[in-house]
């Protein structure tokens, strides 16, 4: 099993041994998320519902990195210290996603890390489709930044047959990559090694 990490700068760094988010195939399994602010890593002030909107939006932040939106959230776990903030949570959370709303389960827990009054993890079912864009994406930046012109960056959408599958995918990539200069694994353009 492929386990691909998956991380945004513009969610809180992991303050442990973990990833933001491992994606392994479909599924992308998000660590819990706290109200750390990325930018200045604490908490931020203004009570549960400051903390469950900073939450969401740093969970945003990781889906997107991974090509994902809520719509895309099958499986929510949502821990507070204090089950009187439920109905607080509820009205965000129904802020924040749509019908079909996610599976949920919701928990009272003696304390959260640094203080926190809540802590949400997520398990998304991501279309394969999101992961053959990013990869796209990745491989259009990467020319882009070597010289390589737009109009040979650009793989048409659909252009590899669904039967190759994710690998033959990754090795078409990997072929346009050194075919475009790129040195695998030095992460230095071609002509300035």
């Amino acid at each position: 099993m492929t386990k691909n990490v998956i991380s945004s700068p513009a969610a809180p760094a992991a303050i442990g041994p973990y990833s933001q988010a491992i994606r392994t195939g479909d599924t992308l399994w998000m660590s819990g998320q706290i109200p750390l602010d990325p930018a200045s890593m604490q908490i931020v002030e203004g009570g549960i519902e400051a903390q469950a909107q900073r939450v969401f939006a740093n969970m945003r932040a990781v889906l997107a990195a991974a090509g994902g939106t809520f719509d895309d959230v099958v499986k929510l776990s949502i821990l507070l210290v204090d089950l009187g903030d439920f109905a607080k949570v509820n009205e965000i959370m129904a802020a924040e996603f749509k019908e079909p709303y996610p599976a949920r389960s919701t928990y009272q827990v003696a304390a959260l890390p640094r203080g926190s009054r809540i802590e949400v993890e997520a398990v998304p079912g991501l279309d394969p489709a999101a992961f053959d864009a990013m990869a796209r994406q990745a491989v259009h930046h990467v020319k882009s930044m070597i010289g390589v012109s737009a109009e040979v960056a650009v793989m048409v959408p659909g252009s590899l047959p669904r039967s190759q599958g994710k690998a033959a995918r990754v090795r078409d990539l990997r072929q346009e990559l050194r075919e475009a200069g790129v040195k695998p694994g030095s992460g230095t353009p071609p002509d300035t090694a």
